[in-house]
């Protein structure tokens, strides 16, 4: 050993911060570095004291990102300074985290290494959406790949008739393979008819469920823009899942799970049937128009503040990020010019110039404070965090042969806009009798 310090992978679980184990949560407040992924959830990061060093090391598919050989450096580095160490990874560190790789570079340095199990998408996303990967009748064998080796190469031909022929095949990380998944399962015997289910964000409040068929499986994932993290799921038991299936359970502000009794969509919910009336909510639906060139804050850098950013992007707006950190793919959009980014806490005077605000932060008393100054200027402000406070929600959005559909709930759970709005895209489509 050449220092005292010592190197912890640990899992933190597939993405809601409360399914990290407790002593993965010990050893994480307990680390004087914590050095870790993009799907490590940005609530666990946001609690950690200050004086915690954090790097982020999270791989983005599609932008540039941290070799393992660094990552590898950073680990043996900081290990050797004599400090205590957490590489806190996604999942599980051993289920496609290359925790083995990362544990033998910190052995092979001489350093001390431990391995912290987490809970595994392949188990939490799959147990949230209501789907069983070993439902008695229908899958007794399944098989766990990754989709990202196959970009540029496959497998062998062999390899596709092994997994065609087991009951389930579940895919880690296959959206960008989603066509060459398609092609060689197909080919290797698989029915183009088998039942996919698509699950992304999964354990997160934006937790959403996609049902296609295996010879539809790019189509759907162009189609309805599914991006990471999104775990395939192919077979039998994809075709026997319900939407009522999935759990819906969400921690209210006491910290305590509610079920509220209406969040399952009944199938009249597009019907003509008539409606049992209800009070005014009070509420006015808009559709914002003409963001291009308009200045948009957003304070906050995790996966929330991303997905808000994507979006301005997409419409054009011009969006300042303010943040001490953020995702891999916000830096790349900074470094591009796409994002100007502010490294730092929310301030009121990046409120200046703006025509609307996103409050994103892990603090709710950071998104009050946003808000309030907001009000102020006479600024529209959307608390992500927070359905129950702000003033505008961002909707579940269909765009089809020039059809915009926006679906928004009042406040509660937002997987129940999202819901209903893939019934009204199913209603939409379906072919003529």
């Amino acid at each position: 050993m050449t220092g005292q310090g010592k190197v912890w992978l640990v899992g933190a679980g597939p993405g809601d911060p409360e399914l990290i184990t407790r002593k993965g949560y010990r050893l994480l407040h307990a680390a004087d570095v914590v050095v870790h992924d993009r799907l490590v959830s940005d609530a666990l990061i946001a609690e950690l004291p200050p004086s915690i060093e954090c790097i982020d090391v999270g791989k983005m598919p599609g932008s540039s990102f941290p070799a393992q050989s660094d990552i590898n450096e950073i680990l043996v580095r900081t290990a050797r300074q004599g400090k205590r160490v957490v590489r806190l990874k996604g999942g599980d560190p051993y289920i496609f985290g290359r925790g083995a790789e990362e544990r033998q570079a910190l052995l092979e340095a001489g350093c001390a290494v431990e391995v912290v199990p987490g809970i595994s998408a392949l188990t939490g996303a799959t147990a949230t959406a209501g789907l069983s990967l070993t439902r008695r009748g229908l899958s007794s064998t399944f098989a766990v790949m990754t989709g990202r080796p196959m970009t540029g190469r496959t497998l062998p031909k062999d390899q596709w008739r092994a997994l065609a022929g087991l009951d389930t095949v579940v895919v880690f990380m296959g959206v960008g393979a989603a066509l060459e998944l398609q092609t060689e399962l197909v080919a290797a015997g698989r029915a183009p008819d088998t039942p996919v289910l698509l699950i992304n964000d999964g354990t997160l409040p934006t937790q959403s469920t996609h049902r296609t068929v295996l010879g539809q499986l790019d189509a759907t994932v162009r189609e309805q823009s599914i991006g990471y993290p999104t775990i395939i799921v192919i077979g039998e038991v994809a075709g026997a899942w319900k939407p009522e299936d999935e759990d819906l359970a969400s921690p209210d502000a006491s910290g305590f799970v509610r079920r509220d009794a209406d969040l399952q969509l009944s199938a009249s919910a597009l019907s003509n049937e008539a409606s049992e009336p209800r009070e005014p909510s009070g509420l006015y639906p808009m559709t914002l128009t003409n963001l291009a060139g308009r200045q948009v804050l957003v304070a906050g850098g995790g996966r929330v503040g991303a997905r808000k950013v994507r979006r301005l992007l997409d419409v054009g707006a011009r969006v300042v990020l303010c943040s001490p950190t953020a995702t891999s793919e916000l830096q790349a959009w900074s470094r591009s010019g796409e994002v100007h980014w502010i490294r730092g806490r929310y301030h009121s005077d990046y409120l200046q110039g703006c025509c609307l605000v996103f409050a994103a932060t892990n603090d709710h008393r950071v998104n009050v404070n946003i808000t309030q100054d907001a009000a102020d200027l006479g600024l529209f402000c959307n608390v992500a965090t927070d359905t129950t406070s702000g003033d505008f929600r961002v909707p579940a959005v269909l765009e089809t042969d020039g059809l915009l559909v926006a679906v928004s709930s009042v406040e509660g759970d937002p997987r129940r806009a999202r819901r209903l709005r893939d019934r009204i895209r199913e209603n939409l489509v379906a072919p003529a009798v």
